[in-house]
């Protein structure tokens, strides 16, 4: 019997605790959107998803990279309504998104040549997306990340989420040298390579954005 209670008190925290980071307010700094000067390898972190966010107890559910595409910046990126990654207009991208968004400013461009590269081999690629439940175990089992998951068996790939994109990106760039599992993570210290580096995260105003 005390064995039952102490397990229903365990849940009831374990429950009331993912329902206060729900609620509790974000506290960044924030920057109106016209005056951020945009870098390829920016990034951009969005909190949307309130099941995920209940799931994980974390703040940020997507993560996308800023590119530059012939002289305009594009958030490139993977999510459920794509079967490939895509380029998407930064203010199309920030302007249509309900929650919160914030940003990672990179303290010097990524290679042009490089990215073009990159997002032409890319685009080719299908992903498969992680339901909640598989991406819930992922979280349980982050230092075999791939051993339970199934085969994408049209294209051989392991099922993703939007950070496969951005790490495989950033590392093929050599910005970062280990993989960030989850969007969270780049919301953390990422363990950077050849002199790249990130600043601290900032909301973006959205209030003028038309």
């Amino acid at each position: 019997m005390y064995v039952y209670k102490l397990l229903i008190i365990i849940l009831v925290l374990f429950i009331t605790r993912r329902f206060y980071r729900l609620i509790i307010p974000c506290n960044l700094i924030k920057v109106e959107f016209e005056k951020i000067k945009f870098k390829t390898g920016d990034l951009l972190l969005f909190s949307n998803s309130k099941m995920m966010r209940f799931i994980t107890s974390e703040m940020w559910t997507h993560v996308a990279v800023v590119v530059r595409v012939n002289n305009e910046y594009y958030a490139f990126e993977i999510s459920p309504k794509y079967h490939f990654p895509a380029l998407i207009k930064i203010e199309k991208k920030i302007l249509k998104n309900q929650g919160l968004v914030a940003y990672r400013k990179i303290n010097r461009d990524v290679d042009n040549k490089l990215t073009r590269n990159f997002i032409q081999r890319m685009r080719l690629e299908r992903y498969s997306h992680m339901t909640y439940i598989e991406y819930t175990l992922r979280s349980f089992i982050s230092q075999l990340p791939y051993l339970f998951l199934p085969l994408d068996t049209d294209r051989h790939h392991y099922y993703s989420c939007c950070s496969t994109l951005a790490s495989n990106y950033l590392i093929n760039a050599g910005v970062i040298s280990e993989e960030a599992y989850f969007p969270w993570d780049f919301a953390r210290n990422l363990r950077m390579s050849n002199g790249y580096l990130y600043s601290n995260i900032v909301e973006i105003d959205r209030q003028n954005l038309n």
